[in-house]
């Protein structure tokens, strides 16, 4: 199973300001851990598919709350829809953190809700965090 990240902001002027960069990190962080959804695993009849995350952020909520799973059989890919609380950043390190923190969150609600092991999730999101942290012009979006 690979991971992938998309973002959809429906509110005006409620969003996240991470850039591509960022997500491949995300991305590569969790794909090292080789983790899988048996039950999809199962569905699909290989472990060659694809669980897409995709966060959005909400002015009204306190809490995350993760939406899914939406199949998608001829690619296959599961999707997830991540919705986390707003929060308005002026440092672009405490935004990727604040996020990461709740995109493992989720990541282990959806493990937890079809009783799979997501073991090192949280330390692969704060790595990546930490990452940025250390050379966010490396990641920050010029073109804002």
């Amino acid at each position: 199973m690979k991971f992938a990240f998309s973002q959809i902001y429906p509110e005006v002027d409620t969003s996240f300001s991470l850039p591509g960069f960022v997500l491949k990190l995300f991305r590569a962080n969790l794909d090292n851990l080789g983790l899988s959804i048996g039950k999809f695993r199962k569905k699909f009849g290989h472990d060659d598919f694809t669980l897409v995350l995709i966060i959005s952020a909400s002015r009204n909520r306190t809490e995350l709350e993760t939406k899914g799973p939406c199949i998608l059989r001829k690619r296959p890919d599961i999707e997830f829809a991540l919705h986390i609380p707003y929060k308005d950043f002026s440092d672009f390190s405490q935004e990727v953190s604040y996020v990461a923190q709740f995109v493992a969150k989720g990541i282990n609600e959806v493990f937890a809700r079809y009783e799979d092991d997501a073991s090192g999730v949280e330390a692969a999101m704060q790595e990546a965090a930490a990452t940025i942290e250390r050379n966010p012009s490396m990641f920050e979006n010029k073109w804002e």
